[in-house]
This record gives C-alpha cells, structure tokens and sequence, in this order.
C-alpha cells in the first residue's frame, strides 16, 4: 500500500471522505490547488509540519520506491535517472539521517567542503541547509524522524501512514551532493564559507576581514578588489569586472554567491590546479614547521 493510499484510509476513518481512492487519487493527483487545501488542513490539525512542496513531493511526487530498492531521481530530459543502493550503502545513509544535527553537520562539512559546499544548520527542527558556494543553489537536508499516525484502534490501533521523515527522497539528494566530483576548481571555494561572510557584516568596514581572505587565496591571479564607498564591491581581471552589494542587511547568500560566480568563471582551470598544488606546498610546509618545533 502506497503513501497516498494510507492517507486516503486515514482521511476515511476520520469520515473526510467518502471516495473511492481511484476517484480520491483521480481528484488530487493532478490538481495542485486541492493538494495545498489538503495540505493547509493536515498542517492545522498538527499532523504535517513540513512545507507544501514537501509534502507534495511525499505523496503526490514523481519519486518511487522499485522492488529493486532502486532510486529515482528526475534527469534533465526528464527521464528519470536510477540510482542504485545495496542494503548496505542505505543502511549508511539512514544512520546518518538519524544523527541530530550537531552531529551530523561537521560530518557533512568533512564530506563536502573539497566540492565547494557550505553547511549551514537551519534553525527549523532538525535539517542542515548546504549551499553550493559558487551558484547559490540550496538543499536542506531533513533529519528529522517520521511522526507515526494510528487509527486510534485497541492499545494505539495500526500506522496509517507517516507524516515527513521520508528518507528515501533524502538520501537522494544526500547521495547527489556526496557523488558530485571533486575539481581543482572546487577545492579553491573550500574555504570560502558563508558562515564567515555572514559573520564580516560586523566588520568596522563592509566585510573587511572576508575581502582579506579573498585577496589573500586568490592572490596572483590577477584579481583586483576594491571596496567602493557605496557598500559595494568591485572586482575585476583583466577585461572582466563585476560590482556587488556588500551591505549589510539584504540576503547574505545571494551577495556571497555573486561574488563566487564571478570568481570561479574567472579562474581557468590550469591556474585553478596550479595554485591547488600551492596551496597543497604551504600547507606541507606549515606541518612540518609545527613538527620541528616540537622535537
């Protein structure tokens, strides 16, 4: 019995409904309005917690579970795109998506800051936002556990169905960020963290001690930053310039991210590894320097 099935029987028991569930599923599945009324009701009876599109995407989504325990996810064509777990690797991801976020979120930065990620705690329950630092893009990774809803039978009844915790659409997109390559062009961004951009909007100067970092990672390549005294930053490379809002006040993550595009479509990938293999040598050097200095 799928999801949508057992939120039909419970809407039933509850005397919501009285469709058959071809007709209750004819009626909902292609109509977007009806699911967000069926949604806003669920959500004022304390039974979802989660966001419309979630909820969408949990009972009304493309998303199934094969036999198999074969993942889809929708590719760019449209045709979805398998992606295979053994009992094994699910079991893995499944134990991570059991951690409380404390736990999980410096595992995730370990994982994904080489690819160019920021990890982020959200705030809202138990969920870590990552952001792409180069596109801004975001993906909220959902800890938090299924709440369980019973017919109310003899000692608890039967689980009708559960809202959230639907950790098969999460390890999708857990497994997507994991799986993306590591690049000589993505190390680079490793160390540019929102966190730290968010935290220089206490600087005396509009983000003074950020703009350093950049200056100092990206020195030798040709990059220019000047901070102009209308709040903004300009920066440029030989033909190439851009000027961003720096203030603070507006949306961090857009301003961060501006200024990270800019940077990552300037930067070739030869000088990308070369200064990689730098980075690499000084690093080197700093641990052996600490090592001596204990003998």
């Amino acid at each position: 019995m799928d999801k949508l099935e057992k939120l039909h029987q419970f809407l039933q028991s509850k005397n919501l409904d009285n469709k058959t569930f071809e007709e209750f599923k004819e009626n909902f599945s292609n109509d977007p309005e009806k699911q967000r009324q069926l949604h806003s009701f669920l959500v004022s009876k304390e039974l979802d917690n989660k966001s419309f599109e979630d909820f969408q995407s949990n009972f009304f989504g493309s998303l199934k579970k094969k036999e198999d325990s074969t993942l889809e996810t929708e590719a760019t064509d449209g045709e979805p795109t398998p992606i295979s777990l053994d009992s094994s690797e699910k079991k893995e991801y499944s134990d991570f998506l059991d951690l409380d976020e404390e736990f999980a979120k410096p595992q995730l930065i370990e994982q994904l800051r080489s690819k160019g990620f920021s990890v982020d705690e959200t705030g809202i329950g138990d969920a870590l936002l990552v952001t792409d630092n180069v596109t801004g893009e975001k993906t909220e990774i959902d800890l938090q556990k299924g709440v369980d809803v019973y017919d109310g039978g003899p000692e608890g009844g039967q689980v009708l169905f559960t809202i959230g915790g639907d950790q098969e659409e999460e390890i999708i997109k857990l497994k997507g960020l994991l799986e993306r390559p590591v690049t000589p062009k993505s190390s680079l961004f490793s160390g540019n963290l929102l966190s730290d951009y968010e935290a220089s909007a206490e600087d005396g100067s509009p983000r003074f001690s950020y703009i350093n970092q950049l200056k100092e990672r990206y020195s030798g390549l040709g990059f220019d930053f000047e901070t102009l005294e209308t709040g903004h930053l300009k920066i440029k490379k030989g033909d190439s310039e851009t000027v961003v809002n720096i203030k603070p006040g507006y949306v961090d993550s857009n301003q961060f991210s501006n200024i990270n595009k800019f940077l990552f479509e300037n930067i070739t990938d030869d000088e990308a590894s070369a200064l990689d293999e730098t980075s690499r040598a000084k690093s080197y050097e700093l641990v052996k320097k600490i090592e001596t200095d204990k003998l």
